[in-house]
Parts: structure tokens; sequence; C-alpha cells
């Protein structure tokens, strides 16, 4: 992800979903993501919370399948990312759940 001024100018993900088997699995991605505004919440110790609302495609196995996906995004602490879709418009294909992960690196270069 990066951002300038509060727009997200870059946003990309490639993931594995595992079935409740363990065994069989297929792609998602997240791609082409369109800022509609971002909330930055400071904590004491220089911990933030980023906020981001916006659309974006979303895909399976690498090909795009719903476009326009109204998507929040959350990075908690920079530690945790959680990526919700619009349950309709994803064909509700991820059961209205958010899809979770960890930030790996998290940079912040102005304020």
């Amino acid at each position: 992800m990066n951002v300038n001024n509060g727009s997200v100018t870059f946003f990309g993900t490639n993931m594995t979903w595992y079935n409740n088997n363990g065994i069989t699995s297929h792609t998602h991605e997240f791609l082409n993501f369109k800022s509609a505004g971002a909330k930055m919440i400071s904590f004491p110790g220089g911990a933030s919370n980023v906020y981001f609302k916006g659309m974006t495609d979303v895909g399976r196995n690498h090909r795009v399948v719903w476009k326009n996906v109204p998507t929040t995004i959350n990075i908690n602490h920079a530690k945790t990312v959680s990526i919700s879709v619009a349950d309709n418009a994803a064909n509700h294909h991820f059961a209205g759940q958010s899809i979770c992960g960890l930030v790996t690196s998290f940079t912040r270069l102005s304020k």
C-alpha cells in the first residue's frame, strides 16, 4: 500500500484461501483500490490506526471476478490488517467476514 496526502495510490494483495479440509485452496487478489477517504488515529507512544474506505476489484484464481466492490481497509497499530468487502457486491463469497492478516512492515515517510 502506498498513500499520498491521505489517498491510497496503490494497494494490492495476494493470498491463498484454504478450505475447511486444509487441502483444497484457491487464491484471492484485491487490486485497483480507489480511495474515498482516509482517517488516521494516533495513540500515545506513536502507534496509529489507519482506516480507508473505497472501491476495489476482487479476484479469484488470478481473474477479476467482482469489480468496484465497496471496501474498508483497517491497519491496526501497524501490526494487523483487516479488509472488509460489501457482502452483496462479492456474491456473499466471504460470508460477511473480514479478511485478516499481519503487517510485515509499516513505514511512515512524512507527517
